[in-house]
């Protein structure tokens, strides 16, 4: 088995900038409006916030990204962006975007949502793919 190396600092500041990309593509200066119509929130609803939770949530989960992605990425051996983006995007297509996909069909989503939150993942996978192998 392919002995997995990973830069803990690199990891979890991978991660961090994914949380950041996830703050950014939803605000005002991307997809906070079109994200807000297809999945049926007013003003109103956001403004109320719903707590701290979910971006204790967003964070986790951005730590199991890079995390995970930092494993795949040392056992094949990356060492360079093209690298780093064949594999971000080969493994968020397979893992994360279809995933995404089939659940909202089957809760009925609108495809734009399912486009934006798929499209949010992918990105930072990608991110976080070109951060890893970049600063070892």
């Amino acid at each position: 088995m392919t002995e997995v190396h990973i830069n803990h600092v690199t990891a979890i500041v991978a991660a961090v900038i994914n949380f950041l990309v996830g703050g950014l593509w939803y605000s005002p200066l991307l997809f906070a409006k079109p994200w807000m119509a297809a999945a049926g929130f007013t003003e109103e609803d956001v403004k109320k916030g719903a707590g701290v939770m979910p971006y204790v949530i967003a964070l986790a989960t951005a730590l199991v990204v890079s995390y995970g992605m930092a494993c795949i990425l040392s056992a094949v051996q990356a060492t360079s962006i093209v690298d780093a983006l064949s594999i971000g995007f080969f493994t968020g297509i397979a893992f994360v975007v279809s995933t995404i996909a089939m659940h909202d069909a089957f809760e009925s989503r609108p495809i734009k949502l399912t486009l934006i939150n798929a499209g949010h993942s992918l990105v930072g996978i990608l991110v976080v793919s070109v951060i890893l192998t970049i600063w070892k």
